[in-house]
């Protein structure tokens, strides 16, 4: 995979991750868009082969037309909900 596909692909995961886990093809292509600073309909093709890739993978999976991050567990908002949770003790 080239490096301009990866970054594509990181930031299809950031975006799911950032939205609790799972987003819209639409939520997906308004946030990288954003992110790279460039208009969503020329970044289409890019993410739908991130998106294809990724799925391919085993990294997300589609659903009523949302995309779901399979590893929550591993995600960031996942570890940051986790921390410190053991930490209160009488």
């Amino acid at each position: 995979m080239s490096q301009k596909k990866s970054n594509i692909s990181h930031l299809v995961i950031q975006c799911i991750d950032a939205m609790g886990g799972f987003a819209s093809k639409e939520v997906i292509l308004k946030a990288v868009s954003t992110a790279t600073d460039k208009k969503f309909w020329k970044m289409g093709r890019r993410i739908d082969d991130a998106l294809d890739t990724l799925i391919v993978d085993g990294v997300i999976r589609t659903h009523n037309d949302n995309y779901y991050l399979n590893m929550l567990e591993e995600t960031a908002s996942a570890s940051h909900c986790n921390s410190g949770s053991d930490s209160d003790s009488d």
